[in-house]
Order: structure tokens, then sequence, then C-alpha cells
């Protein structure tokens, strides 16, 4: 039931928590001009789905960070099972301090 609510919502469901659909966002990454050699940093990632659709779209790096040591976690694996662990890393991180970089 879950899966067909967010099909519906959001058309192609990328693990998006916003409003923004996926063509919305490529249409977003066409502005941004992302190469190969580009990087991203993905404040309150979550469990990284749009991290990863930008990474798997642009074929840049992204780095997600999220206070939610779950949601990392999820998003390291899906990194890792999605082939996409050299172009994407989740880190806990609480952006109320200084970032980790």
């Amino acid at each position: 039931m879950l899966l067909e609510v967010r099909r519906e919502a959001y058309g192609e469901d990328i693990g998006q928590f916003s409003w923004i659909t996926a063509d919305e966002l490529r249409n977003f990454l066409r502005h941004l001009e992302l190469n190969a050699t580009s990087h991203v940093l993905d404040v309150a990632c979550g469990s990284g789905g749009p991290a990863l659709f930008v990474a798997r779209t642009a074929g840049c790096y992204v780095t997600g960070i999220d206070i939610n040591e779950s949601g990392i976690k999820t998003g390291n694996r899906a990194a890792v099972k999605e082939g996409l662990y050299d172009r994407v890393d989740f880190r806990q991180a609480d952006v109320s301090g200084r970032l980790p970089f």
C-alpha cells in the first residue's frame, strides 16, 4: 500500500521525502551542469535515495550527511548494493555544529 501511495504521489519513487519529482530533480541537475568531477553535499540526506539518484544521473560524487544513524547505515548499504560506493558516502553529522570536512 505504501509503495502505491508513493508511486501515485511522486510518479517515479527515488526515495524522496520532499515533494520534488524525479523529473524536477533531473531538470535541476541539468542547470547545475554537474560532471564526473563534481561533488555534491546533501544535507539532511535521510536514507540517501535522492543522493544516490543524483550520483547515478549526473555521474558525480555525493556526500550525504544526516543526524540519524539508521538513515546513514541504510544509505551506505544502498550505495554498496547499487555499486555506487565509490561515488557516494554517507556520514552521520549534526549540522548545528561544525561539519566534518
